[in-house]
Formats: structure tokens, C-alpha cells, sequence
């Protein structure tokens, strides 16, 4: 029997395919390329907006009428409180003592007055009672008595004394 030997014969390649292989890469390169630049511009863009959020969110808001209202509200309590309430009572007790005794009261913030009506045995208490007062206040309160009455009606002898005083 014969045999056969094959030998095969290497064609050469073609002079196309690195063209077209070369031609092949170079397109997956660009369209790569494309493709990271449009992530890189779309993850910017996300970047942006969440920073956007972010100023947004630390910007103060207006403030609405009702935290308006509330904020004055609180400016005058505060006004209030600042007030020298102390200076004000302490002349009010030291009105009070065994002889005096203190009636009534009332103090307008807005002006500055305070209204006391006194009650004592004579008249020389109420004057002492009134003297207290003046010791007790500040050196710019100026206490005056507005009327004096004296109720002989009664079995014992009252005194009665409405003093204003200005802060």
C-alpha cells in the first residue's frame, strides 16, 4: 500500500487583517473613550446636584410668621424680665411694717409708675412707711403722696395714704 504524506502548505496571511485588526482596536478605543467620558460626565453632574442639595438643605429657611410672632414674643419677655422688678418690690416691703400694711398695689411697666394705697395708725406712720420706701428705691424713684384721708367713722383710727411713685 502507498502512503500518503500531507504537507501542508502555510498560506501567508492576508495584508488586510492587521489593517483591519488595527482598524478593529482602534474603534473599541474610541467607543471606550466615549463611554468613560460620558460616565465621568454624568457622575459630575451627579456630584453637582447632590452638592446643590447639600447648600440648599444648609441654607436657613425664611422664617415663618409663626416663629416671627414667636421671636417677639420672646424679645419682650426677656424685656420683661430685664425689668427691675427686684428695685420695685424691695421699696414695696419696706412700706410694710406693724403700724402700715399695704392695701393695694399695681405697677405700669410701659411708664414706669407704681400706685400704692397704705393703710396706718397716723400719720406720722404713713410718713415713716413712705420715708422706707424712698430709702428702698433707687435714687432716681421719686414717690409722692397723692391723697391722704382719715377715717374717723370707724372705732379705730385709720389713716389712708394713696402713694404713686415714678421709676
Amino acid at each position: 500500500m502507498k502512503t500518503f504524506e500531507i504537507d501542508f502548505v502555510r498560506r501567508p496571511l492576508s495584508p488586510w487583517i492587521g489593517f483591519a485588526f488595527f482598524c478593529a482596536s482602534a474603534a473599541a478605543l474610541l467607543g471606550s473613550w466615549n463611554h468613560f467620558t460620558d460616565e465621568r460626565d454624568s457622575m459630575r453632574a451627579a456630584v453637582a446636584e447632590q452638592r446643590r442639595a447639600l447648600e440648599e438643605a444648609s441654607l436657613p429657611r425664611p422664617p415663618s410668621t409663626d416663629e416671627v410672632k414667636r421671636s417677639e414674643q420672646q424679645a419682650q419677655e426677656r424685656v420683661a424680665l430685664a425689668y427691675p422688678w427686684k428695685s420695685v418690690f424691695d421699696a414695696l416691703e419696706s412700706a410694710g411694717g406693724s403700724d402700715v400694711k399695704v392695701v393695694s398695689f399695681s405697677h405700669e411697666r410701659a411708664s414706669g409708675k407704681s400706685h400704692v394705697v397704705l393703710e396706718g395708725s397716723n400719720y406720722g406712720a404713713i410718713d415713716e412707711a413712705l420715708t422706707r420706701m424712698k430709702n428702698a428705691s433707687p435714687a432716681n424713684v421719686v414717690w409722692r403722696i397723692d391723697s391722704l384721708s382719715q377715717d374717723r367713722a370707724s372705732v379705730v383710727n385709720v389713716v389712708k395714704a394713696e402713694v404713686s411713685g415714678v421709676w
